[in-house]
């Protein structure tokens, strides 16, 4: 999600939700007898908004993640470190430990009906 994006979210389920709310009011009025081309307009022209808008809320739902521009030029030291870790008799366990508290879910998935 682009730094726009962010903020125009909860200005998009703001605008949203007065849409919705002058959308009610003039079913309301259509009920309580008001007739006309105007309110028909009025509410062509909310009914277009909120299409609008949920559909601008729909594409800026995907967030994409924030990583660190230094991650790729990072990373291969950390592994090494961890590897590193991995192999020393006096770390070991709390370094199995600390990978154990990051995995969340190890789900297999099967290849050709085997699993790989």
């Amino acid at each position: 999600m682009n730094e726009n994006a962010r903020y125009e979210t909860p200005r998009r389920n703001t605008k949203l939700t007065k849409v919705k709310t002058d959308i009610k009011k003039l079913i309301d009025a259509i009920k309580a007898g008001v007739r006309g081309k105007a309110v028909r307009d009025e509410m062509q022209t909310l009914e277009n908004q909120r299409t609008k808008i949920e559909s601008k809320l729909e594409e800026a739902s995907v967030a994409t993640p924030r990583l660190h521009p230094k991650l790729p030029a990072n990373y291969p030291g950390k592994l090494e470190s961890l590897i590193d870790v991995e192999n020393t008799p006096d770390t070991i366990t709390q370094a199995n430990e600390a990978i154990r508290q990051l995995i969340e879910k190890v789900r297999p998935v099967p290849e050709s009906n085997t699993l790989n």
